[in-house]
């Protein structure tokens, strides 16, 4: 879409590079390919994500990348007649909150991505979603980011405590002490009805020994999704795994 290629910065020449640090790709690219290859009989689904950019993010007139967002958002809702924006309005007004000295706080070798989309492509259809970073309303109040982001779930629109089971579960498995070694970053929706779409909490785990991934509590939510666990435990994943790369080769 050409929304898309005229708000990813500065073209960067030889003399000039936009000095916008992203955080969505390691190494600094503007777009961010993936796949979905499909269970069952559903097809592959090809995936990009974009974090908009200001001409002037990184500048002093737009430090924070704060001016590209509403004319994005307009010009995304006129792309995509279907894209619901009830929840990305909620959770938008939410962690726009940064207080007085909010960016002030922030380490300096620290991103200021507040913000960034994907798209999943299919055969007749687009679908948008949106991934919010709760640290600089956390900064702001002195709050965690996983309490931040427990409380803009807690009062989306048509939330409710019928519909929160899984966060439930969820804030069960972080608040216990074996979690405590996780950093919780960013909470995702998709742009469609808010009572159809999925709420993803990333948090990060920077431990990489062969225990910590096979871990109850890192890799299967504590005891709550336990198969996997087993499956790790006991070898018939890693086994799984094997026959399918001998496989492929």
């Amino acid at each position: 879409m050409q929304l898309i290629a005229q708000n990813l910065g500065v073209f960067p020449t030889l003399d000039y590079a936009q000095s916008w640090e992203r955080f969505m790709t390691d190494e600094g690219s503007p777009v961010e390919l993936s796949w979905d290859w499909g269970t069952d009989d559903s097809r592959p689904t090809i995936r990009y994500s974009i974090e908009p950019i200001g001409l002037t993010a990184d500048t002093s007139f737009d430090p924070l990348n704060l001016l590209v967002g509403e004319a994005f958002e307009s010009q995304l809702v006129k792309a995509l007649p279907n894209l619901r924006v009830e929840w990305l309005r909620h959770f938008q007004d939410f962690f726009k909150d940064r207080g007085n000295n909010g960016c002030e706080s922030v380490n300096s070798h620290d991103h200021s991505t507040s913000i960034f989309y994907a798209f999943d492509l299919t055969d007749t259809n687009t679908t948008a979603k949106a991934y919010f970073l709760p640290k600089f309303r956390a900064i702001a109040r002195k709050e965690s980011n996983l309490k931040v982001l427990m409380q803009a779930i807690q009062i989306a629109p048509y939330s409710s405590e019928g519909n929160l089971n899984a966060l439930s579960i969820f804030s069960d498995f972080s608040n216990d002490t074996a979690s405590a070694h996780l950093e919780y970053e960013m909470l995702a929706i998709d742009l469609i009805d808010p009572q159809q779409s999925r709420l993803k909490i990333y948090f990060r785990c920077r431990e990489t020994s062969f225990n910590s991934v096979a871990s109850r509590q890192a890799s299967t939510v504590g005891s709550y999704t336990g198969a996997v666990y087993r499956a790790l435990k006991d070898g018939t994943l890693i086994e799984a795994v094997m026959d399918l790369l001998e496989t492929s080769e």
